[in-house]
């Protein structure tokens, strides 16, 4: 696994945007923790697998590699079974933005802890990410932005086939 706050590992423009979102929100009093930037496959798929059962994976790993992934459908499986945990994404390995280096989660950090129940402590990071063009497309995923609009790869108009190839090529 890649380190997750390594900023590094963003496409130039994703860092410049995110950059400047953090001063921005700076300048009106909050401080912003980045704590996921670029998300490994592996990651990716543990966190898709923590909230569903096998057969829901064995059953979704087929249709990826059905559809031209088959390496990305290797690593979904490859992670095996993780513990049982709350929902953290609908995304499989190669459809979060993360996994691009185009997504980063951040959060507010006020008197040294950060308000994960307060939807409204989330408000000044998201506006200072919208206004350096970034997109917010989940509203109950406060942390979460992203530079492209589109939700995915494949809403983006790429196939799984092109997604597996530029995955293996970024992360295998």
């Amino acid at each position: 696994m890649t380190g997750e706050r390594d900023l590094s590992l963003l496409t130039c423009e994703m860092r410049r945007r995110v950059g400047a979102a953090v001063k921005a929100a700076r300048l009106v009093g909050v401080d912003i923790l980045v704590y996921c930037a670029a998300r490994d496959p592996w990651a990716q798929a543990r966190l898709y697998r923590q909230s569903r059962a096998t057969a829901v994976v064995r059953a979704r790993a087929e249709k990826m590699r059905n559809a031209g992934a088959p390496w990305l459908a290797s690593v979904l499986l490859e992670v095996g079974p993780q513990a049982t945990g709350p929902w953290a994404t609908n995304a499989p390995p190669g459809l979060s933005w993360h996994q691009w280096g185009e997504a980063v989660d951040a959060a507010p950090v006020i008197d040294g802890r950060i308000p994960w129940t307060d939807p409204d402590a989330f408000v000044p990071w998201r506006k200072a990410a919208q206004w350096m063009g970034l997109h917010a497309p989940i509203p109950h995923d406060w942390p979460h932005v992203q530079l492209r609009p589109e939700g995915s790869p494949l809403s983006a108009g790429m196939t799984w086939a092109e997604i597996d190839v530029a995955m293996q090529e970024r992360w295998g």
